[in-house]
């Protein structure tokens, strides 16, 4: 069955991982005639995505020593790329999981300054991308005041991190005379789901949107006890599920783009869910869920 094939983590997981994903990548290149720089740029950063959520969920056992973890985030990160591959919205992902990296290794009590400043960091460079994402840095509060809540200074290190963010920006563009670049204009909107319409995309916003409102649901009622062993990260991972949701629906000029946020939160509810569920046929069925998932999204985009 899958969860015997997964309940490890072995080369021939990782090898699997980057076959399916090179031949969605080559389908897609087919049938939507991107560019091929472009598909091959869109595969590198998945893939350098799928290796920094393994490194963070295997570093802190998350979903124990599994390839449960990066099997779930494959599938579901497929399904989101079946209308459109949006190589800025991916690598704002891939700066989400250099940051997530940084704060969950803050509870090692090591090194907090630079791990706080690193996290902070790669957000900042991630609000050149979409200005919505600055609402991440919540996270790193949280981070802060899970793991490192002793000293006061460390709750100013992130302001540190955004100073230095926007005077690099302002260096490179004066040097290189390049028009310097304000990421919250015309970016910022109210609340409007109209602009999801009926389609594959739409069918991949809901469906999101919906998984992060039940693993809400069953975090609060303790359905599946996701929360075992590790219930500080899982508060981090539960703040970004949250933040990802309310960006879904107020940031109507790229839904999708939110809705990768909350896809690293997803993968790790699910595959918890599946790793300490009891009932065998339903711990197949969750595994399973993603690449339906997948299938249907592909199915509509076709």
């Amino acid at each position: 069955m899958l969860y015997s094939f997964l309940k490890s983590v072995k080369p021939i997981h990782y090898l699997l991982t980057g076959i399916i994903l090179a031949l969605c990548t080559a389908l897609l290149t087919l049938w939507k005639s991107y560019a091929l720089v472009d598909a091959f740029l869109a595969f590198l950063i998945v893939a350098a995505c799928l290796l920094v959520f393994q490194f963070v969920v295997g570093k802190n056992e998350l979903i124990a020593r599994s390839a449960i973890g990066i099997w779930i985030f494959l599938w579901l990160l497929l399904a989101s790329m079946a209308a459109t591959i949006d190589t800025e919205s991916l690598t704002a992902l891939l700066l989400l999981l250099l940051a997530l990296r940084r704060i969950l290794s803050m509870r090692s009590g090591l090194q907090e300054i630079s791990k706080i400043f690193d996290a902070s960091f790669w957000i900042a460079i991630s609000c050149f991308i979409n200005p919505w994402y600055a609402a991440m840095f919540i996270v790193v509060y949280v981070g802060i005041f899970l793991f490192a809540r002793s000293q006061v200074r460390f709750w100013f290190i992130p302001f540190i991190a955004m100073v230095c963010v926007g005077f690099l920006s302002f260096t490179i563009g004066y040097v290189f005379e390049i028009p310097m670049y304000r990421p919250w204009e015309n970016s910022w909107a109210l609340v409007d789901l109209g602009i999801v319409q009926k389609s594959s995309s739409a069918f991949t916003f809901y469906t999101i949107l919906c998984l992060a409102i039940v693993f809400l649901f069953i975090y609060l009622v303790r359905v599946v006890d996701v929360n075992k062993r590790v219930p500080q990260f899982i508060s981090v991972f539960i703040t970004l599920l949250v933040l990802g949701a309310l960006l879904m629906v107020v940031n109507h000029s790229a839904p999708l783009s939110a809705a990768l946020l909350t896809i690293p939160a997803l993968a790790i509810f699910l595959g918890r869910a599946s790793y300490f569920m009891d009932h065998k046929v339903f711990r197949e069925l969750l595994l399973w869920f993603p690449v339906f998932i997948c299938l249907v999204n592909w199915l509509l985009f076709l």
